[in-house]
C-alpha cells in the first residue's frame, strides 16, 4: 500500500433500494477511479472465489488467495478508498421454508468484526453503511422475493409466519454498532432514500467523488402488482403451474393503474408506523453511529 487506505462496507440490507445504489455505482466506476475510489459490488463479489469472506480470508481461510495486506493493495490499486456493496454478506434473507430467517441477519456482526480486525491490522479503517425499512413493507417485499424465488405460500400464510413485530432493527443495529475497530457507522431509512442519497454517497465516497455518480434511472427488482399476485394465486388454486410469479410480474407490472400488492391492513400499518418510529428513535440514541436524515 502506498498510503492510508479506507474501506467502506455497504451491507444493504435487502429490499432497501440496494440494487439501485449498486447500479449507480457500477455505471460510475470509471469516474470514481479517477477520484481514487474503487467500487466492488455484486457483479464482482458474487463471482467464484471473490466473495468478501473468500478474498479477506474470513472463516475458511483455505480459500484465501492473497494476504489481507496484499488484497487491500490489489483492490485499491492506486486509489485510497475501497467501497464494497453486497447485501448477501449480511446473510440469508429467506430460508428453505420460504420464511424470513430468524434471528434476522444473526451472524453478520461476527463476520464484520472479523473483517474490521483484519483491516485495522493492516492500517485500513472500516466504515459501515446500513439502510433500514419499515417492518411491514419489509415483510411485504420479502413475500414478493419468496414467491419469485419459488417458495409459494398465500399472503395470509406468509403474514402469519412473518409478523412485522418480529423485525427487530434495534437489536440488529446494536449488534453492529458494538463492533470494535469500526471507524464509523451510518444508518438511514429506506423511506428517505431519495432525499438522503447525496449525503450517503458523500460519506461513502467522499464529497468530491460523490459528485461523479450518475444515478441509475431504471427500476431495479420491481415487486409484484396486486393484479399479478391475484393472477398467481388464482393459477395456483387451479393447478396452473405455468404462470409463475416472474411471468405474472412481466405481464402485469406495477404502474399508474396497477398498484403493488399489500399484505397488511390499515390498522396493522398504523401500529407498524408507530413501532418503526420508536425503533428509529432508539437507534438514533446509539452513540457509536450516525443516522443520516433528509
Amino acid at each position: 500500500m502506498t498510503g492510508p487506505i479506507s474501506v467502506g462496507l455497504h451491507l444493504g440490507v435487502h429490499k432497501t433500494a440496494t440494487t439501485h445504489l449498486q447500479f449507480s455505482l457500477r455505471d460510475s466506476r470509471e469516474a470514481l477511479v479517477a477520484k481514487g475510489v474503487r467500487y466492488y459490488g455484486p457483479d464482482y463479489l458474487r463471482l467464484r472465489g471473490r466473495s468478501i469472506p473468500q478474498v479477506f480470508g474470513l472463516g475458511d481461510r483455505r480459500q484465501q488467495r492473497r494476504s489481507v495486506g496484499d488484497q487491500i493493495s490489489f483492490m485499491a490499486k492506486d486509489g485510497n478508498r475501497i467501497l464494497l456493496s453486497e447485501e448477501n454478506f449480511a446473510g440469508q434473507l429467506i430460508d428453505g421454508r420460504g420464511v424470513i430467517t430468524q434471528p434476522l441477519y444473526g451472524t453478520v456482526a461476527g463476520q464484520v468484526q472479523e473483517l474490521a480486525d483484519k483491516l485495522v491490522a493492516e492500517g485500513a479503517a472500516l466504515d459501515l453503511f446500513v439502510a433500514l425499512r419499515s417492518p411491514a413493507t419489509f415483510v411485504t417485499s420479502c413475500y414478493s422475493q419468496a414467491l419469485l424465488g419459488g417458495h409459494f405460500s398465500t399472503p395470509t400464510e406468509f403474514a402469519t409466519h412473518n409478523p412485522p413485530a418480529m423485525i427487530d432493527w434495534v437489536g440488529f443495529v446494536r449488534s453492529l454498532a458494538g463492533i470494535s475497530n469500526l471507524r464509523q457507522m451510518f444508518v438511514w431509512r429506506y423511506e428517505d432514500y431519495a432525499a438522503v442519497l447525496p449525503k450517503v454517497l458523500s460519506r461513502m465516497l467522499g464529497a468530491d467523488a460523490a459528485k461523479e455518480v450518475a444515478l441509475a434511472t431504471a427500476i431495479a427488482n420491481q415487486g409484484l402488482s396486486a393484479r399479478a399476485l391475484d393472477s398467481v394465486l388464482e393459477a395456483q388454486a387451479n393447478g396452473n403451474t405455468w404462470l409463475s410469479p416472474a411471468r405474472a410480474r412481466k405481464r402485469l407490472p406495477v404502474g399508474p393503474d396497477s398498484p403493488p400488492f399489500g399484505l397488511f391492513g390499515p390498522e396493522e400499518l398504523r401500529r407498524d408506523r408507530d413501532r418503526y418510529a420508536s425503533q428509529i428513535a432508539q437507534i438514533a440514541q446509539i452513540s457509536e453511529l450516525t443516522v443520516i436524515r433528509p
